[in-house]
């Protein structure tokens, strides 16, 4: 029998070449394309792979190698049928087997069957998911949470929370000067609670609790010199007048635009007392009075005469200059009504008005007798402010630690 086999397969060859008795013939394999004798089994492939068995379900033999089968129906399959990729002919599902998931109209291909299932592996899930018995269930979340702000200890976490029993706090919240603020609360984890006012929207290095009162302007803050007749306060400061650089209560402006014709000259303003023929427009009507020949307060001197206040008979070149009233009793502006010292600091301010070392802008110096910094307040003898003086007479033993005293 095994004879006569070998005579049908190599009766062929023999036509043409003749039988070979090389003990060690050249097997001659059968290919896909061949087809199969119906003496013999399922021809075997060159490489590894023939047909059917050979490869598993939805892949075919391609050069002996198997792969996915990517053959379709043309024209595609109507909704609700399915592609038989063995005759590539359309059929309903309910008439045969599914292969591959992507013939399904819903859900997955199990057993060969469509089924309207959430999934069949992990990754048909959302995240945080995982498929148990084709269903999609939530995954254990690795956080220790209390507040549950999403924000503990744990690989699902967030981050660390500052304060787990509060959901209002955790690095994730927002804090600044104008939410969440003056509550003595570290909200945002960042280790300090903030303040109101505690922002500096416009950068300018001040922050409205420090004293910015415009902070959508980077050219206003406290530090800024105030500049006249820009309608704005520039350093914060009330005081210093926009309008009215001198203050004397009228108003300046550019190009002579407000009433005060001197903005910085504090004794002219309309309606200031004329100095006749002094060459200066005192009361700001555009021109300097000319001294007249009259004597009206009849002191025996005329404006022309040099009385300064024709006015008052006790004001004229010949009388003598009372300090602290507030005139210029002598018509000399050398001889000093105030601030006899010069120090630039009038009566009452000045304290001393014989000594220039003396007054509100020079530091106390103790021990020496003297109130240098006119403050009843920062005592000569009595540094550390404790009520016990120090000194010979005193009865202060450490004069720089208001807690050591008798």
């Amino acid at each position: 029998m095994k004879k006569l086999f070998q005579l049908l397969v190599c009766l062929p060859m023999l036509i043409q070449l003749g039988c070979s008795e090389d003990p060690t013939p050249t097997p001659t394999f059968f290919t896909a394309d061949m087809g199969a004798s119906p003496m013999m089994p399922n021809p075997m492939p060159v490489d590894g792979c023939g047909t059917g068995p050979a490869c598993q379900a939805g892949d075919i033999c391609r050069d002996g190698t198997c792969v996915p089968d990517v053959r379709t129906c043309e024209p595609a399959c109507a909704v609700g049928e399915v592609c038989d990729r063995a005759t590539l002919t359309c059929r309903t599902e309910e008439d045969g087997k599914c292969e591959l998931d992507s013939e399904c109209e819903t859900g997955f291909c199990i057993g060969e069957r469509c089924q309207d299932v959430d999934c069949v592996r992990d990754e048909n899930c959302n995240a945080g998911e995982y498929c148990e018995e084709n269903q999609c269930l939530p995954a254990a979340v690795e956080c220790a949470d209390g507040d549950g702000d999403g924000y503990g200890i744990g690989p699902d976490c967030l981050g660390l929370d500052c304060d787990d029993t509060r959901a209002d706090v955790n690095p994730g919240v927002r804090e600044n000067g104008q939410l969440l603020c003056d509550d003595e609360i570290d909200h945002d984890c960042d280790g300090t609670p903030a303040l109101c006012g505690d922002v500096d929207a416009d950068n300018d290095g001040i922050t409205v609790r420090a004293g910015d009162c415009d902070d959508n302007d980077p050219e206003v803050n406290p530090e800024r010199a105030e500049t006249p007749y820009n309608n704005k306060d520039d350093d914060c400061d009330e005081a210093t007048s926009d309008s009215d650089v001198d203050g004397d209560g009228f108003a300046g402006g550019l190009n002579g635009t407000g009433d005060d014709c001197d903005d910085r000259d504090i004794t002219r303003y309309p309606g200031a007392p004329e100095i006749a023929g002094d060459g200066i427009d005192q009361d700001c009507d555009g021109e300097d009075r000319v001294a007249t020949e009259e004597d009206l307060d009849m002191d025996g001197f005329s404006e022309q005469d040099g009385d300064c206040d024709d006015n008052d008979a006790t004001v004229n070149p010949g009388a003598t200059e009372v300090e602290y009233n507030g005139k210029d009793d002598d018509c000399d502006e050398t001889t000093l009504d105030n601030d006899l010292d010069m120090d630039g600091v009038p009566f009452p301010e000045d304290c001393d008005e014989t000594k220039r070392a003396v007054n509100p802008n020079i530091e106390e110096i103790y021990y020496n007798g003297t109130d240098d910094d006119c403050d009843e307040n920062t005592v000569d003898d009595d540094a550390d402010g404790d009520g016990y003086p120090f000194g010979e007479n005193g009865t202060d033993c450490n004069d720089q630690a208001a807690s050591v005293n008798p």
